[in-house]
């Protein structure tokens, strides 16, 4: 992300124009990989929810998957404090930070319990909202949009192959 905002001379705008801003973007894009990337999408998103409906894996156990779901909540607590009475993690306008954690955060979309996850974090909620009302947002997400009633249609079962996601993804590209 760095070389491409440099690239394309937006850097300041994405990871900030003085050394406090881009002191706490770095702050929430190194919490990030070890936090909402480690947990929410490698421990609880592919093994739990996608890999069982796109490639027909096992799900793991009740047990494996209520650990998990706690994990998923304690990091969820620790991202509903650090946008609590903010309009996004960096300040008044979205960072690099908002952007990798929005993507990695709607993944969880295809759960079919994403709404009551959700409904613990209000900050969260609303801090999503924004992001998803922007062109830029919509545009990007539009495929994933797309294919969620599809995944959450398949209700844990798989096709014979997993290459019926990308068609549907080309369907609005």
């Amino acid at each position: 992300m760095n070389y491409l905002t440099d690239l394309h001379g937006v850097s300041e705008q994405w990871f900030g124009n003085d050394i406090q801003s881009k002191a706490v973007i770095n702050k929430y894009l190194s919490w990030y990989h070890t936090n909402l990337r480690k947990v929410l999408t490698l421990d609880y998103f592919l093994p739990v929810l996608l890999m069982p409906v796109y490639l027909g894996f096992d799900k793991p156990t009740e047990a494996e998957i209520e650990a998990k779901l706690e994990a998923l909540h304690q990091m969820f607590r620790n991202l509903e404090s650090m946008l609590e009475g903010k309009l996004y993690l960096a300040g008044n306008t979205p960072s690099a930070a908002d952007i990798l954690y929005v993507s990695d955060l709607v993944a969880l979309k295809i759960d079919p319990n994403f709404q009551e996850i959700m409904s613990h974090y209000p900050s969260i909620i609303a801090w999503l909202a924004r992001l998803e009302s922007r062109p830029a947002y919509i545009e990007a997400h539009k495929a994933w949009e797309h294919v969620v009633p599809m995944i959450l249609a398949q209700n844990g079962s798989n096709k014979e192959s997993p290459t019926w996601v990308a068609e549907a993804c080309e369907e609005v590209l």
